[in-house]
């Protein structure tokens, strides 16, 4: 896809995140922790109590600390915006109702107010980059060498990659960082899922010298605003056996190396698509004690085992951590159903934290249905009041076979009798391929919260696509339309084309549309349609003064074309008079329209047809 902006976008008006769309492909960093050596020093006798609070900062006293270890530092070129804080981030993309909650957030905490340093950065281009550290004092732990860094945080950042947000950890006073914990591994920019707890395993990163460890958190150039609020720092003895599943996942997603959406979530796969998952698992050895590890996967289908693995670790290290996958990796077979896949680490020793220990996830396959959402609507896209709304799902095609379609959710409270259609874009957003049939919509199509009534959108005749590519599959809507959302996307994965804080342009969204792709046969609304009347895509597409529309007419009537923008308002009207069959083109001229997406619709007899076109000056 061509790249068009890389620049940040403000949260939009229908409560998602979004940020402005650059290309598809590596964004963010998804994955547990990243950096466990694999070994750790031998156990003290004297340091196994196990769930001991070795030491906590509550930044009641903000940097000059509230512990017998001193105060807090800062450091980086914008480490000043590291400030003692009571109510919360402010400015022009932040609010207090954005503040950190519980703990002891009532007697303050440190924030990172990037943000507010750049308030008044409109257009988001003049925004810049911050940097900066907050680092605690030197901290002796060698008589509690097994420890588990915690804290508390929330944070948002503007607006695509990677997070910006570290933790590092040093043994040697501060002179050198040699290990770094993602801070908000996973994040995409924008999202702000509220306040967190988060540990890491500190145990294999102080070895060197536990007698001289501090740590500090650093926001790295790469993001200019909005937040990172900290509180309730501690260090917390380990118990000798605790094992832990950091992370669990269907899919072996990385969006620093991937090149396709070969890997990104999916929720139902059809018979046509099916391929090794990439299931997988990090398992930590968050204890003080070298165990003996059984790393298990478990896939059961409508209640019938599937698939069952296990894998022995023997003498895995403390502080170690490891991703595990089924080996050979888990294809689906082609039955339809509801699948569970459940994740287990264990060990014969007792788990003295054994929540921790599994996890469970699941996916559908179906013989027909390609979906990302997660079924049920929580909430929906709206265009503003300048009608511009166009929301898109990437796809991933393994093998070559025929599309009959597009699914879609919309919710109630869009107007009975708008107007929703399809089209399928290839290497690129202009890259039209082909349009669905449009629908009109009735009230029994809409669906309610926690509902998922899908809307089938046939293309005219079956669309072959073609195996190792990525499609693009989007819905406009004319008029009053709300289109379904559900469940979290990787960024860059799912678009809007929406007027946005950098205008209207294509921008990326981290909640699903509810998009689907139909491998099925769809019969409703082609054949009538088929059979009066055939309407080409307009020539060039994007217009730019003018642009050329084939038609052909089946039976003898009164043929008119009537363009529309996408919020329904009519801008031009030109009526043919009776025709005979036969094959027609029309001129319309687009120079006094604005820039935009419109649809142009032929009418002949009682059967309308309709398209999409943008004009672009």
């Amino acid at each position: 896809m061509n790249v068009r902006y890389i620049l940040p976008a403000a949260l939009l008006a229908w409560g998602t995140s979004a940020g402005q769309w650059a290309a598809p492909g590596p964004m963010l960093t998804i994955g547990p922790d990243t950096s466990h050596p694999a070994e750790a020093p031998a156990p003290m006798d004297d340091a196994r109590d196990g769930g001991d609070v070795v030491y906590h900062e509550d930044f009641t006293n903000g940097l000059q600390g509230n512990t017998p270890q001193g105060g807090w530092s800062t450091s980086g070129p914008d480490g000043a915006l590291w400030l003692f804080d009571l109510d919360g981030p402010n400015g022009d993309y932040s609010s207090t109702t954005q503040k950190i909650a519980g703990g002891t957030t009532a007697t303050g905490f440190m924030i990172f107010d990037s943000n507010l340093s750049n308030d008044g950065c409109v257009p988001l281009g003049t925004c810049v980059d911050r940097e900066g550290a907050l680092i605690s004092p030197v901290m002796d732990l060698s008589a509690t060498p097994y420890v588990e860094l915690e804290w508390r945080q929330r944070l948002r950042f503007c607006c695509g990659g990677s997070s910006p947000h570290w933790v590092d950890v040093s043994t040697d006073g501060g002179n050198t960082w040699p290990t770094r914990f993602a801070a908000a591994p996973g994040r995409a920019g924008n999202a702000d899922p509220g306040t967190e707890v988060r540990k890491v395993n500190i145990t294999a990163a102080i070895t060197g010298n536990p007698a001289n460890v501090r740590v500090r958190f650093i926001h790295e150039a790469g993001a200019s605003h909005y937040h990172w609020q900290i509180d309730d720092v501690k260090l917390v003895e380990l118990y000798e056996h605790d094992l832990r599943i950091e992370d669990a996942a269907l899919t072996s997603w990385d969006p620093d190396v991937a090149m396709t959406y070969d890997s990104i979530p999916y929720t139902i796969f059809p018979y046509t698509q099916l391929r090794p998952m990439g299931l997988h698992m990090d398992m930590l050895n968050n204890g003080s004690m070298p165990q003996d590890v059984v790393a298990s996967f478990l896939v059961e289908r409508d209640g019938e085992v599937v698939m069952e693995q296990a894998h022995d670790y023997p003498a895995f290290p403390a502080g170690a951590s490891l991703r595990v996958h089924p080996s050979p990796d888990f294809t689906p077979p082609a039955i339809a159903g509801d699948h569970e896949v459940t994740f287990t680490v264990s060990s014969e020793a007792d788990d003295q934290t054994p929540t921790d220990n599994v996890r469970t996830l699941s996916f559908q396959v179906s013989e027909h249905i390609y979906a990302r959402d997660n079924g049920a609507l929580t909430g929906f896209f709206e265009a503003g009041e300048d009608g511009n709304l166009i929301v898109c799902n990437g796809f991933y095609v393994a093998e070559t076979t025929e599309l009959h379609g597009l699914q879609v959710a919309i919710r109630t409270g869009s107007e009975v009798g708008s107007v929703v259609g399809g089209d399928l874009r290839g290497n690129g957003f202009e890259d039209i391929l082909h349009y669905t049939q449009e629908v009109e919509l009735e009230a029994g199509m809409l669906s309610g919260p926690n509902q998922g009534n899908f809307i089938d959108l046939p293309f005219l005749t079956p669309v072959t696509v073609n195996g190792g590519q990525d499609y693009i599959a989007c819905i406009t809507g004319v008029g009053t339309v709300r289109i379904g959302q559900s469940g979290v996307s990787p960024a860059q994965t799912a678009f809007i084309w929406y007027l946005g804080s950098a205008g209207l342009d294509w921008y990326y969204t981290t909640t699903t549309p509810m998009i689907r792709m139909n491998f099925g046969e769809i019969t409703t609304g082609i054949e009538e349609t088929a059979s009066a009347a055939h309407l080409g895509q307009n020539q060039p597409n994007p217009a730019d003064r003018s642009t050329f529309i084939d038609y052909e007419v089946m039976h003898t009537g009164a043929v008119s074309m009537v363009v529309r923008d996408i919020s329904g308002k009519l801008v031009m009207e030109q009526a043919m008079g009776m025709q005979a069959p036969g094959t027609y083109r029309v001129e319309l001229n687009t120079a006094h329209l604005p820039a935009g997406v419109y649809t142009y619709a032929l009418t002949t007899g009682d059967v309308r047809t309709t398209k999409r076109m943008v004009v672009m000056h």
